[in-house]
């Protein structure tokens, strides 16, 4: 996205449920690159008995793992059924070969005891939103780490702070549309073109270009998500 924001085209297709992905996979075979994220589960369960052998034989189209949840903020399943579901999925992406999409809410210390017993595994923490002493733990392991446009709220920050101290070889970019909106479009869908608006943020705040910010996380997504 970012690339093709500024004059270079891109063909990865980001697929955000398995519905989608089957639906990709029938009428769109040939695409060169899909990438499954935000499989959202509201009872983990569901994909533990009735998903993981599906991952698994689509495993060909699939770019990542996950993404790997656990919330403890929202808390729609029980802690129990989600680091059980957390758990399978990372075998999966191990057996697969594939990296970790992990999404952490208010269950840092959870996330990093499993993923230091997992190792090594590939991972990015999606939608940043812990504090130094985890971000540091996640670099130390060699996970990337992804901000989204909350960075730009008037509260945030703490999450401008973490932008500033993240190498910028292990920095990714996302929207997470339909959700956290830009500060000044609070309030409506966010959109993948928001992206634009993330860069130009965060080069603010790294004091850098918005095109090394942009060919350097592309240049990542690329790596990790191995697009080349």
């Amino acid at each position: 996205m970012l690339k093709r924001l500024y004059g270079e085209q891109t063909s990865t297709c980001f697929v955000f449920s398995m519905i989608g992905l089957i639906f990709l996979i029938v009428f769109s075979p040939n695409l060169p690159y899909l990438f499954v994220d935000g499989l959202w589960l509201d009872d983990p369960f569901f994909y533990y008995f009735e998903t993981e052998g599906t991952f698994r034989n689509l495993s060909e189209w699939l770019s990542s793992g996950g993404a790997c949840i656990l919330d403890y903020y929202r808390n729609l399943s029980s802690e129990e059924h989600q680091i059980l579901a957390f758990n399978s999925q990372i075998k999966l992406a191990k057996d697969l070969n594939l990296p970790l999409v992990i999404h952490s809410r208010q269950a840092e210390e959870q996330v990093m005891q499993i993923l230091k017993n997992a190792m090594p595994v590939r991972a990015v923490i999606h939608c940043f939103s812990g504090d130094e002493r985890f971000l540091k733990e996640c670099l130390d392991l060699g996970f990337y780490v992804s901000f989204t446009c909350n960075i730009t709220y008037k509260k945030a920050q703490g999450l401008r702070d973490m932008v500033k101290l993240i190498p910028l070889e292990k920095l990714m970019l996302e929207t997470d549309a339909p959700y956290l909106s830009p500060e000044g479009f609070r309030g409506k869908r966010n959109e993948p073109m928001q992206i634009k608006l993330l860069a130009e943020a965060i080069s603010l705040i790294r004091g850098t270009s918005v095109e090394e910010i942009a060919d350097k996380t592309t240049k990542n997504a690329k790596e990790f998500f191995k697009l080349e």
